[in-house]
């Protein structure tokens, strides 16, 4: 630990105080980036190159993506294909995905028609009715004319 000697020091902190190496252990980092960072302003902020496909994507994707949406068979796969075809932007599926939820569509399956109408359920209901009442040899007897 530090002396009140050498903190309250008129002349300024020992220099040798807080060596690099010192402050990288105790941040948990490497000496190389306190090196780097030693002498930067603390507020200074610098918005980074970053690597990776865009999150945000233009008007014109976004255009895109709204008119594939009234499509059938439309998929995210196939909206982000459509991207790279017209404007030539690599575009992931699950960024169109994103973009459909936040627009508040949902995935929509077409409910297909049942294959049993109504009539033929009250047919079949009659035919029930209709056998319940048969006989065994009744029944054998229609079945093997």
């Amino acid at each position: 630990m530090h002396t009140k000697k050498q903190l309250n020091n008129p002349v300024g902190p020992d220099p040798n105080l807080f060596s690099r190496s010192w402050v990288a252990k105790k941040i948990n980092r490497s000496e190389t980036f306190v090196k780097t960072n030693w002498n930067r302003d603390p507020y200074e902020v610098k918005d980074q190159q970053r690597s990776g496909r865009p999150q945000v994507l233009s008007q014109q994707s976004v255009q895109i993506i709204e008119d594939m949406s009234r499509k059938k068979k439309a998929g995210n796969s196939r909206v982000a294909l459509e991207i790279l075809k017209q404007r030539g932007k690599v575009v992931d599926r699950r960024l169109v995905n994103h973009y459909r939820m936040r627009m508040g569509l949902k995935p929509f399956h077409e409910i297909r028609k049942p294959k049993i109408s109504k009539k033929n359920v009250e047919d079949r209901l009659w035919f029930a009715n209709y056998m319940s009442n048969w006989t065994e040899d009744r029944f054998l007897n229609f079945a093997c004319s």
